[in-house]
């Protein structure tokens, strides 16, 4: 099984931080729920302990791309049982009607004080209501995993094009009254192209349809000054996701195709630049601001763009002097 430990240096001596004995598995879905963004940035949560026909879901969320997320929590290690409950639990939300669907989260929603349909507005996935418009993915969360899980969510992202993220937490004990949470995340890339079984996006469908909107003089500059910097586009159904090159699943920025309120849509990850690269959270936001939702009119989105120029260039600078 995986662990993760964490040492403090005090002067030139390492002091092992011991783990939390908290328990995990409550806390961790408290936490989620009302703090997505430990699992993904612009993740909104729209169930809690969903009944299903496979038995009760622990989370339900929609992410930033308008994909319904099925969200697995376990107290100890993940196995190779929990992917097999999680893809029970996604073949069942993705076989509800929509009336039924409305009916299971809409309760949840309104109390927490959102709209569902705003949620998906937001999101450009209305259409996501549909069954055969609906796609499921799975986030399996966990303390560590067990040997072979990894192998398991690669064979059946590779092979099957199943949206399949492990997530490991581990909670740590650093002063009285003090924990830190240590999170880990795995996330297997499908293959781009026709031989998965999933839908297949291209950028240029996603450009066709901004151009179509308004949007494309704006969207080919994203696109633009993204690919000059390295950054891949990753292509959804009506948005395009730019993400670090070596790991096509974790979001920097997201521009949608259509308009809202005749403005760009975006969604911008800021802390996972320092994930990638040689950078701190207070230059991203210095060059491109605070992470998040975004509404973005031609001047805003030329800010933008020379944010990024600026970032890139002191990230450059920065491996430059490494090497």
């Amino acid at each position: 099984m995986q662990k993760v430990a964490l040492w403090k240096v005090d002067g030139n001596v390492p002091n092992r931080i011991e783990e939390s004995q908290v328990e995990l598995e409550r806390s961790l879905e408290e936490w989620i729920e009302s703090d997505p963004s430990l699992l993904e940035g612009g993740l909104a949560i729209v169930a809690r302990q969903l009944q299903t026909e496979a038995g009760r879901l622990d989370l339900l969320g929609i992410d930033p791309n308008g994909r319904w997320q099925v969200i697995e929590i376990k107290r100890g290690a993940l196995t190779r049982e929990t992917i097999a409950q999680a893809l029970d639990y996604a073949s069942c939300i993705a076989a509800f009607t929509e009336s039924d669907l409305r009916a299971a989260i809409e309760p949840y929603v309104n109390e927490h004080g959102s709209d569902l349909d705003t949620i998906l507005e937001d999101r450009d996935a209305v259409d996501s209501l549909d069954p055969a418009q609906r796609e499921v993915a799975i986030l399996i969360v966990g303390v560590g995993r067990t040997q072979g899980l990894d192998r398991i969510a690669s064979f059946l992202a590779e092979k099957f094009s199943v949206p399949l993220s492990v997530i490991s937490f581990n909670l740590f004990d650093v002063a009285e009254g003090t924990r830190v949470l240590a999170r880990e995340i795995t996330e297997p890339m499908a293959p781009d192209g026709p031989e998965g079984e999933g839908p297949v996006f291209r950028p240029t469908d996603v450009l066709r349809l901004a151009e179509q909107s308004g949007n494309g003089d704006v969207f080919h500059e994203f696109m633009n000054t993204a690919v000059e910097h390295g950054l891949y586009p990753r292509a959804w159904k009506t948005s395009i996701m730019f993400t670090p090159p070596s790991n096509r699943t974790r979001m920097l920025f997201t521009i949608w195709a259509r308009p809202q309120k005749g403005l760009l849509k975006t969604y911008v990850g800021g802390s996972v630049f320092t994930e990638y690269f040689p950078t701190t959270i207070g230059k991203v936001r210095e060059h491109l601001g605070t992470e998040g939702w975004r509404l973005m009119d031609a001047q805003d989105a030329k800010r933008f763009l020379q944010g990024i120029r600026e970032l890139f260039a002191e990230i450059e600078e920065a491996e430059s002097i490494d090497d």
